[in-house]
């Protein structure tokens, strides 16, 4: 006899998340690789439950009437897995970043330009000049006012 699928969507604060449809299983039907992979899922489901606000006493409430049939200290060891998912997504190596985040204006500045939209180029030149701190240079190091008045000649938007 087939273990019958379920439903529901359970109610937090002014939001609602539908549970997903799953077969209850008992840990002794999965292979050790399927348990790993269920485990996974799991983790991933109580992410996004992390994520839009429950918290743990929601998150027990929710597996129990999932019917995931695992014991509270699993419980506890998938949400610990879930913080700890939540806290790689807070790190970030600030020059990959950089270098990120200069390729997608430069790409974005490229675009702009091959279509015509100066307007739009030399905002996002000012948004690099900005990023890099070019307008913080001393005296001696800025280019010269002439070079920036053609720019601006060339660039004229107005």
């Amino acid at each position: 006899m087939a273990n019958p699928e379920k439903s529901q969507t359970l109610k937090k604060g002014m939001g609602q998340v539908k549970k997903v449809s799953q077969t209850k299983k008992t840990k002794k039907n999965l292979s050790p690789h399927a348990a790993r992979a269920e485990t996974e899922r799991r983790t991933v489901i109580i992410f996004g439950l992390l994520v839009n606000g429950f918290m743990r006493a929601d998150i027990h409430r929710y597996v129990k009437t999932a019917e995931w049939g695992i014991r509270r200290a699993m419980i506890d060891r998938i949400i610990g897995e879930a913080n700890k998912n939540i806290r790689l997504l807070a790190t970030f190596e600030k020059d990959l970043e950089f270098g990120k985040t200069v390729a997608r204006y430069n790409t974005l500045y490229m675009r702009a330009f091959n279509a015509g939209d100066y307007a739009t180029a030399k905002n996002i030149q000012k948004e690099l000049v900005d990023l890099f701190g070019l307008n913080e240079l001393s005296a001696k190091d800025k280019l010269s006012e002439t070079w920036f008045q053609t720019l601006e000649r060339i660039f004229d938007t107005r």
